[in-house]
């Protein structure tokens, strides 16, 4: 099994605990080899449990375990999503074991398949009206707008562009922080540059 431990998306510099289940059916203790070379996008490697025959580093979990008759061992490690983990990228373990006694049986154990978020996200963008309050418009008021663009992503939003289709024709425009208004269009254009995650 697997768990973000940071919960929510899975993101870059996130911490996975993978744990493997091993469990012996048979009527004899068990040798058990325990080989798991982890996958693309994770980095580093530290056992939790308590197993002196087992090593675990690098990008490799490899070692001995011994697992008595009608029993259960348990391996408990954890690794980090690394910091250029591709947005989309899919991270799914896989631990391969080899019992002693029956080196022809090697069973693959897998973890759930997660995906990494590493992205730039522009979802909670707002437009509001600032009026008088009262929430109506009369003949001849000036309305102003205010548009507002956070990036609740983990990576920067680059060369942003922000287009405002205005929805009807307005006896007068007059864009902003740097807006550019096409008439013909009817639209109102910023040209925004980069955003930094958590910046706006």
């Amino acid at each position: 099994t697997v768990e973000d431990l940071n919960g929510g998306f899975l993101e870059p510099g996130d911490t996975l605990r993978f744990t493997i289940q091993v469990a012996n059916t048979g009527t004899a203790a068990a040798e058990v080899f325990v080989t798991d070379v982890l996958p693309a996008g994770l980095t580093g490697c530290a056992l939790e449990t308590a197993q002196p025959d087992l090593v675990c580093a690098g990008d490799r979990l490899q070692g001995l375990i011994s697992v008595p008759a009608g029993g259960r061992e348990q391996i408990v490690f954890t690794s980090q999503v690394a910091a250029d983990a591709r947005n989309g990228q899919v991270i799914r373990n896989v631990a391969r074991l080899r019992a002693s006694a029956d080196p022809d049986q090697q069973p693959e154990v897998a973890s759930e398949a997660l995906r990494v978020f590493a992205s730039p996200s522009l979802a909670n963008t707002t437009k509001t009206a600032v009026d008088r309050g009262d929430g109506v418009a009369l003949p001849g008021e000036r309305l102003r707008y205010r548009i507002r663009v956070p990036n609740s992503g983990n990576r920067p939003a680059t060369d942003l562009v922000v287009t405002d289709a205005l929805p009807f024709d307005f006896a007068e425009v007059v864009p902003g922080d740097g807006g550019e208004y096409d008439a013909q269009a009817n639209t109102i254009t910023w040209r925004l540059g980069d955003i930094p995650p958590g910046g706006v």
